[in-house]
């Protein structure tokens, strides 16, 4: 709907295995009600669905990995999850999130009014907003390995009371 009424196109990449590949296809060609529907199947080696973000002005997706890290990577993305259901939502971490939309309440047009906003948010000024929240999820800062972490704590601990 929102497609039609904005005359703008969109596209689905799929996320299941190629052995389901038609029951998926045919569950978003069903739920989307047009002829015409422009899927990417999942393809693991050809990195479609990591293409099809670059490509795209905003993606939309629930919890997921690609959505995080496309987000850190600067761009467009939108959390969508319209269930009560916390499994598939996004932790808060401030009030002001645009990138984040949530709760079975919500309802076309507060999800097109979002849809319009992120639209009109300057690439620069998007990037500056999602920051903070992009980095909590993906960082590219090197952490001491937890094993290691662990290992060395025990090791203190050790010491201590062979010392006493």
């Amino acid at each position: 709907r929102y497609s039609r009424e904005r005359k703008t196109n969109y596209c689905i990449a799929g996320s299941c295995k190629e052995n389901n590949f038609v029951a998926e296809y045919k569950l978003y060609k069903e739920m989307a009600g047009i002829d015409k529907i422009m899927f990417f199947p999942n393809d693991d080696n050809g990195l479609s669905s990591y293409k099809l973000i670059e490509r795209s002005q905003i993606s939309i997706t629930n919890h997921s990995t690609v959505g995080f890290e496309a987000l850190s990577r600067g761009k467009k993305v939108l959390f969508f999850n319209p269930t009560d259901d916390e499994y598939f939502d996004v932790p808060q971490r401030g009030s002001h999130e645009i990138w984040r939309l949530a709760g079975a309440g919500v309802g076309y047009a507060e999800f097109a009014e979002r849809l319009d906003k992120i639209s009109e948010i300057d690439d620069i000024v998007w990037r500056e907003l999602s920051q903070e929240y992009a980095s909590y999820f993906v960082t590219n800062v090197s952490h001491e390995n937890p094993v290691s972490i662990i290992n060395g704590m025990v090791s203190k601990c050790l010491v201590k009371s062979t010392n006493k």
